[in-house]
């Protein structure tokens, strides 16, 4: 368990902090969420191996299905999801998690190239936004939207712009009210007001669909 904490970081933003004020200077919208959702944590797995294997058994399930898989496993592996942990299992005894034989396939392509030496999965910080992305691609399974997660929620990066994530388009829609646009030219446009730390707006529009607040009016000075 204290392996587990030393591995977390977490960064803590609010209207306070000196690049959430300098984005709410210039975006209204914004600054009407942050001033209504308040503090957000954005908890930063340092552990870059277990961010990569949780992102691949995550995709395309719902949160509370990918906890409990991601549960199962780390009661599997005693709490410590490394490769030696991994490489040890059984491809039935990952399937009996609930983990599908193709994200089986995944997680072994992600293994074989860790220790074929093709990329230090340790060193990942000391590269570029663009040059992670293009090497975690490179791995069966791991596309842009999942390496753009790793770089924020393993690297913390506060630059990063995931335009093609659902929830942020179908957020940025909700709280800009722009009916004549789809949610990646709102994003885009929007965007601009935040450069360059795209992240943090990202928190908040994330937060938005979690709190189901886009089932309400985006008029939030009028409502709340």
């Amino acid at each position: 368990m204290g392996k587990g904490l030393e591995q977390e970081l977490t960064y803590l933003f609010n209207i306070h902090e000196e690049q959430t004020k300098e984005i709410c200077k210039r975006d209204v919208k914004m600054k009407q969420l942050v001033s209504l959702i308040g503090d957000i944590k954005l908890n930063v797995n340092k552990n870059n191996f277990e961010q990569l294997v949780t992102s691949i058994i995550g995709q395309q399930l719902s949160a509370k299905t990918a906890a409990l898989i991601i549960s199962r496993l780390r009661n599997l592996v005693e709490g410590q999801i490394n490769i030696t942990s991994i490489e040890v299992l059984e491809d039935e005894q990952l399937r009996n998690l609930g983990i599908s034989l193709r994200k089986v396939s995944f997680i072994r392509d992600l293994c074989s190239r860790i220790k074929s030496n093709l990329f230090d999965v340790e060193q990942l910080h000391s590269y570029s936004n663009s040059e992670v992305i293009e090497i975690l691609t490179e791995v069966k399974g791991i596309g842009v939207w999942t390496a753009q997660m790793f770089l924020i929620f393993s690297l913390g990066r506060l630059d990063v712009l995931p335009l093609g994530d659902q929830g942020l388009q179908r957020a940025s829609l909700w709280l800009y009210s722009q009916s004549d646009k789809n949610g990646i030219e709102v994003l885009e446009d929007s965007s601009k007001m935040w450069k360059p730390f795209y992240t943090i707006p990202c928190l908040y529009l994330w937060k938005a669909v979690d709190l189901n607040l886009l089932s309400k009016s985006s008029n939030i000075e009028g409502n709340y």
